[in-house]
């Protein structure tokens, strides 16, 4: 693996996700202590947006770890990776549209009663 490359998608992630943790607070905020609507918009569209980057990032180091042409026993997760993988399910789960979520058994549900 190209450990010049891997570093540095590791510290790419690491301000991106703490860039969505601050953008998501001020955002929080802004809600609560009823800023303008344009500035709350704005600061709502960052979240999003800093999310979907983050996550990119993260995959392409998931991809990076887990390239199909490396050796298993290349394969070494450590600490940073453990945290970013954790990071991610956790990060998966809250952002889950649960309505799509629970739609979609409930569509199942009808096909099998019809």
């Amino acid at each position: 693996m190209k450990e010049h490359l891997y570093n540095t998608l590791i510290v790419i992630v690491i301000i991106l996700k703490a860039a969505f943790l601050l953008v998501s607070i001020t955002s929080r905020v802004s809600h609560r202590l009823g800023w303008d609507s344009r500035t709350v918009k704005m600061l709502e569209k960052m979240r999003e947006e800093s999310l979907a980057v983050s996550e990119v990032f993260m995959y392409l180091v998931l991809i990076v770890v887990f390239f199909p042409r490396r050796r298993v026993s290349d394969i070494k997760i450590g600490k940073e990776e453990q945290i970013i993988a954790f990071v991610l399910g956790v990060l998966g789960i809250i952002h889950t549209q649960w309505d799509l979520f629970e739609g979609f058994f409930l569509d199942i549900n009808h096909l099998i009663n019809k």
